[in-house]
């Protein structure tokens, strides 16, 4: 049986702007810088690590994005995964 960081993982997908933009009117848009692994947050999210949650916010690792950012992801891939009630997502590896 698969362990949560697992099941995390392999629900990472791609994604566009197109595919991100409702939740991100919707505030439930979480960006990630990318010195993180998105299964690594998401575990901490998904498990109420609120302290490790807190540190990455106050330095600001995560972030609802900015309009600037979304105008930049136009064009950009992306990479997401759910942890309800939030969509967290990070620019791949190979856009940045």
């Amino acid at each position: 049986m698969m362990d949560l960081k697992e099941k995390l993982e392999s629900e990472i997908g791609p994604a566009n702007w197109n595919d991100l933009s409702v939740f991100a009117k919707r505030g439930t848009l979480i960006y990630l810088t990318d010195d993180l692994e998105l299964s690594d947050v998401a575990l901490k999210i998904a498990t109420n690590d609120s302290l490790a949650i807190g540190k990455l916010l106050n330095e600001n690792k995560l972030s609802k994005p900015e309009p600037e950012m979304l105008m930049e992801w136009i064009e950009q891939k992306l990479n997401c995964l759910i942890v309800d009630p939030f969509v967290l997502c990070q620019l791949q590896k190979d856009d940045i």
